[in-house]
């Protein structure tokens, strides 16, 4: 039988763990907001930071552009 490891990561740097990852669970105030696999995403054209943005409700054109 494989061995079957669990390790808990909590980062905001989603990208640099991504390739790292098979799975990935994503809490939202404390409930499970998605529970997916890397491949899957993959399979479907997204990244795991795409999906926590869709999850959050993030619009890119929500935000102002700050002056120079």
């Amino acid at each position: 039988m494989g061995l079957l490891e669990t390790i808990l990561v909590s980062t905001h740097h989603v990208n640099e763990i991504e390739n790292f990852l098979d799975r990935a669970i994503i809490l939202r105030r404390g409930r499970i907001a998605a529970d997916v696999y890397i491949d899957d995403l993959k399979n479907q054209g997204k990244t795991l930071q795409q999906l926590i943005m869709e999850l959050s409700g993030y619009s890119g054109d929500r935000f102002k552009e700050l002056p120079d």
